[in-house]
């Protein structure tokens, strides 16, 4: 189960993100579900389809849920998903 204190270790595929703090000021606010994770890249799905989003000089806030929200760096998962599993 996703919680704040692990979020680093699991899936980040289906969460609710957004961009709050970026070196690129035309992410800020970018929103939506993330779809798809690599190494180094979150794709998020909105409105406006697929962004593509690099992992390094971004913050995402995550919503776990309705009531849970935690705030994430992109440098601190900036490795493929299987490998912060282990």
């Amino acid at each position: 189960m996703r919680k704040i204190k692990n979020i680093k270790m699991h899936e980040l595929i289906g969460l609710k993100a957004r961009i709050i703090e970026s070196t690129n000021y035309y992410m800020l606010g970018l929103h939506g579900t993330i779809v798809d994770e690599s190494k180094n890249i979150i794709v998020i799905s909105n409105d406006e389809g697929l962004k593509k989003i690099p992992k390094s000089h971004n913050t995402l806030k995550l919503y776990l849920d309705r009531n849970t929200v935690t705030v994430l760096s992109g440098n601190d998962i900036n490795n493929r998903p299987e490998e912060r599993i282990r």
